[in-house]
């Protein structure tokens, strides 16, 4: 991936781009197959006339580029990485989809790329906010032509963060096309699908465990696991001083990635206004290799996460 040359297109809302319906534009059609390869196995999107800021680029300064692939979706704040492509080539004049209908003249550039990386829909959890990328579909954030600014070198360093941590991670699906998952049709039940075997899970869970008493140790508590009596929570810490007890939520990721589940007691339990004061949330992400630390508290917790389910359970009646 190349951080020097640094894209960042915006498009309209769609699942999988894979030829469903795009929302929040109204010309979704150039960018509705932005993920379905073609016959060669290449992936295109495209950039709207309008859209061009600053020098155009001339044909040496075209090959190489990373492109990231930001949109907004429907009633929420931010805007959200959806995926993107390495070792891009910008395309002008515009030319068709390989394997789809003629765009016509409005397109200014079409992207070609030989690797995609797509997120899949429930792992798009970090709209960010960044009053540099506006209203417009194309952005330098690095490379020829970039505009050194400081909210565009914030924005740049915010989308490549997550880029590395879902990749690293590999949440995202690399080259994804028809056959491949995530698709709403061949999805298990399961709603830990893609997060290891239940051994794996075991073995990041009673890691992050460590960390969590290890810290909480240093800040002066004693902490008592409650994980078998399923009270929604899984260590009651307790010291002398303010506050004097805790009831913590360990949660543990084998990733960079802020992304847990919770069971139906855990999200009532913290959702309870007697239970709020006391109520925290340890998340301890990389748990097997380099641990990283963070805890929330109720207000900090809601402000940082959104809580969506993933699962719903139909029960005769």
């Amino acid at each position: 991936m190349n951080s020097e040359k640094v894209l960042a297109v915006k498009f309209g809302w769609s699942e999988f781009y894979r030829g469903g319906p795009v929302f929040n534009n109204n010309r979704g059609v150039g960018e509705k197959f932005n993920f379905l390869p073609t016959s060669d196995g290449s992936y295109y999107c495209y950039v709207p006339v309008e859209a061009e800021l600053g020098k155009k680029l001339d044909a040496a300064e075209r090959t190489g580029w990373t492109v990231v692939c930001l949109a907004k979706q429907p009633k929420v704040k931010g805007i959200h990485l959806v995926g993107w492509y390495e070792n891009a080539a910008l395309l002008a004049p515009a030319v068709n989809h390989p394997d789809g209908e003629d765009l016509g003249a409005y397109w200014l550039y079409s992207i070609r790329a030989p690797k995609a990386y797509l997120v899949p829909p429930d792992q798009r959890n970090s709209p960010f906010s960044n009053p540099s990328i506006g209203r417009s579909s194309f952005y330098r954030l690095s490379g020829p032509g970039a505009q050194p600014t400081r909210g565009l070198k914030k924005a740049r360093a915010t989308v490549l963060k997550q880029v590395k941590a879902l990749k690293d991670g590999r949440v995202a699906v690399l080259n994804p096309h028809e056959g491949k998952p995530p698709d709403h049709e061949n999805n298990e039940t399961d709603p830990l699908r893609g997060h290891g075997t239940p051994e794996h899970r075991k073995k990041v869970e009673q890691a992050a465990v460590q960390v969590a008493q290890r810290e909480l140790k240093r800040l002066g508590y004693s902490c008592k696991s409650v994980e078998s009596q399923n009270c929604g929570y899984d260590l009651l810490a307790t010291r002398r001083r303010e506050p004097a007890e805790l009831h913590v939520e360990v949660k543990g990721t084998s990733s960079s990635v802020q992304q847990f589940f919770l069971t139906p007691n855990e999200f009532k339990y913290q959702k309870a206004k007697g239970h709020r004061a006391k109520w925290r949330l340890a998340l301890v992400m990389n748990a097997l290799t380099q641990p990283v630390y963070e805890i929330f508290d109720h207000k900090q917790f809601k402000q940082a996460f959104r809580c969506e389910p993933g699962v719903y359970v139909a029960r005769s009646r």
